[in-house]
């Protein structure tokens, strides 16, 4: 009997690939207080000063975000350790929100994530806007066959990240990677800004193919009118457990706003969604002696699908 080749194996046996979405709170928008910034005792900072005026309290939090997304304990680690870490990213593709354009900032992200070994795809928002987002994953998974930075709405300052990826041990199989990140509903007038910036992802979408939807959809729960919308359109929502809280608002309201999509035409994929840290409860936002890396909490999804209907 002939054997089959790796290629032909690789087209029949299940892939898995794992999605993160983060927001991290970018230093210029989180303020003294709220809880999330009470790690540093420093009284050099007045209340309500942003945190990138204490330059101490943001480097601390952005190295325990980085340690976070390594999966370690959050101390800073050796170069020989780093090197090991680099290995147990808690996604293969993670996408991230209010990433921060400052070069101390960025220098201490490549720190942990090195070119070298990771793909960077970024984009900061227009104007004086000093955040942004990006799309991160390693080099020797997969291959880049372009990107593309969009405007959610002609008018305003939010911006998607949409990335088409090859996977270097499925080049058969063509995966679109989305990050995005909405409008805050402040007012009412809000509301048919978010459906602009929705009907706009859509329309970027490619269709039919493996697509994938990252990102903080800044919805108030979930009867939101972009919810309902996106999942008319044909995408399905990896579902979180009922009740569960993935952000501490501004004025202290606890939300579901981060969100992983796929195309709902891919009936052969199997969606696994997990908030993190998942020893913590889903239904409450924890206290800052526990969680105080973002105002966010990270959703992971797994996805297993059938190599071989997934080409283009």
């Amino acid at each position: 009997m002939k054997s089959s080749s790796p290629q032909e194996r690789n087209r029949t046996s299940p892939l898995h690939f794992s999605f993160l979405t983060f927001n991290l709170l970018a230093p210029c928008y989180a303020v003294r207080p709220p809880a999330v910034c009470a790690r540093s005792g420093s009284s050099a900072v007045a209340e309500n000063a942003p945190e990138w005026l204490d330059p101490q309290h943001w480097r601390n939090r952005a190295e325990h975000l980085c340690a976070f997304l390594c999966t370690d304990n959050g101390a800073t680690p050796s170069n020989e350790k780093l090197e090991r870490m680099l290995s147990e990213t808690l996604a293969e593709i993670i996408c991230l929100q209010e990433y921060t354009f400052e070069p101390a900032f960025e220098e201490l992200f490549q720190r942990w994530f090195p070119e070298s070994t990771f793909q960077w795809i970024k984009a900061k928002r227009p104007g004086k806007k000093r955040d942004g987002l990006v799309i991160l994953f390693r080099r020797h998974h997969f291959r880049v066959h372009g990107w593309q930075c969009f405007a959610l709405n002609p008018l305003g300052d939010r911006i998607g990240l949409l990335v088409h990826l090859v996977p270097i041990r499925a080049p058969h199989v063509h995966l679109f990677v989305a990050n995005v990140h909405l409008t805050f509903p402040h007012h009412p007038w809000d509301t048919l800004t978010r459906k602009l910036q929705a009907r706009t992802i859509h329309r970027v979408i490619p269709r039919y193919r493996l697509a994938v939807l990252c990102g903080d959809w800044n919805t108030l729960s979930l009867e939101d009118p972009i919810l309902e919308y996106l999942e008319t359109v044909g995408y399905s929502r990896c579902r979180l457990p009922e009740r569960t809280i993935t952000h501490l608002t501004h004025d202290g309201r606890q939300i579901c706003c981060d969100h992983i999509f796929i195309d709902g035409a891919q009936q052969n994929v199997i969606a696994e969604a997990q908030l993190l840290p998942p020893d913590l409860r889903h239904d409450e936002w924890p206290q800052a002696d526990v969680y105080d890396l973002s105002d966010h909490r990270p959703v992971r999804v797994e996805l297993t699908l059938e190599s071989e209907r997934c080409s283009l």
